[in-house]
């Protein structure tokens, strides 16, 4: 049976994710929005305050999109997991010295802390199935390796 050191690399994920199921569904409902909030000013203003606001609100959105958009990933290994699923979510990084409890759910993944008790999500709706279930034995064996090294 092989061994494997403790900040080894076999058993270290990295998945990326792609631009359109990150960006996606924040530009399609941003445009709903748009569409929504144009026609209410419509309501009232007719053309002119539809297209002021309309202006207006792609003009904001575009500037937060190009300014908040990056790469997207999900990466763990020895010394922590770190992503970034979205264009609104921030980059995370939890240390394994901070991880309490893990919950391995059908959708996310949560990682409850020691100190503070907070649960933070990861949310696994951004990678593929088995990308997902890749992540959770990568994350156990990780953990396993930890308790095996801390032990000796």
């Amino acid at each position: 049976m092989e061994t494997a050191a403790p900040n080894s690399s076999k058993n270290n994920v990295h998945f990326t994710i792609s631009k359109s199921k990150a960006e996606m569904p924040h530009l399609l409902i941003g445009s709903a929005l748009t569409g929504i909030i144009g026609l209410f000013h419509y309501g009232f203003f007719e053309w002119t305050g539809f297209f002021a606001s309309v202006a207006i609100l792609v003009s904001t959105g575009l500037w937060a999109f190009f300014r908040y958009r990056g790469t997207y990933f999900v990466e763990a290994d020895g010394a922590g997991i770190r992503w970034r699923s979205n264009v609104l979510s921030k980059y995370k990084n939890i240390p394994w010295q901070y991880v309490q409890r893990i919950d391995y759910l059908e959708y996310e993944v949560n990682f409850e802390l020691k100190e503070s008790g907070q649960v933070i999500s990861f949310g696994t709706s951004a990678i593929t199935d088995q990308e997902a279930e890749n992540l959770k034995e990568a994350i156990s064996a990780i953990l396993t390796e930890r308790e095996d090294g801390l032990q000796d």
